[in-house]
């Protein structure tokens, strides 16, 4: 055999354990039992996704009350995961991505109706989403 072949990865041990997952593995969330007689998928966090639209033309409005907006998202920080603006050509910000950690549809809802970006009519949409998460870095 190739010598080059032969070569293991540092921390190899060999043997049974040669199959284990890395390490930085080891803490995503399997959704998989795998210590079940016929695998079934587990409990698994079910997120809300936010998909907000600006109203064409309402820069000034987002502008205007962004410090109120922000702020709301700091006192809500244990319900928003994740979030962030759309952008246009121009690095414009045209609308938002909320990731929401909330009970239900219902409670996500509310959280965005109470949001002063809705509260101030900037936006022409707003859809939200069951969402899980299932690749990358956990939220």
């Amino acid at each position: 055999m190739p010598e080059a072949a032969q070569q293991r990865p540092p921390g190899h041990a060999g043997g049974a354990s040669s199959l284990e997952a890395p390490r930085q593995l080891d803490r995503a969330p399997a959704l998989w039992d795998k210590g079940a007689a016929i695998s079934k998928p587990r409990e698994v966090l079910l997120l809300f996704a936010a998909i907000c639209l600006d109203k064409p033309g309402y820069i000034d409005l987002r502008l205007s009350t962004r410090a109120a907006h922000l702020a709301f998202l700091e006192a809500n920080a244990p319900s928003v995961k994740l979030g962030g603006p759309f952008l246009d050509e121009s690095d414009k910000p045209v609308g938002s991505l909320l990731i929401l950690d909330c009970a239900d549809a219902a409670a996500a809802r509310a959280l965005l109706d109470s949001d002063p970006y809705a509260q101030a009519g900037l936006f022409e949409s707003v859809s939200l989403r069951p969402w899980r998460r299932v690749v990358g870095a956990a939220l």
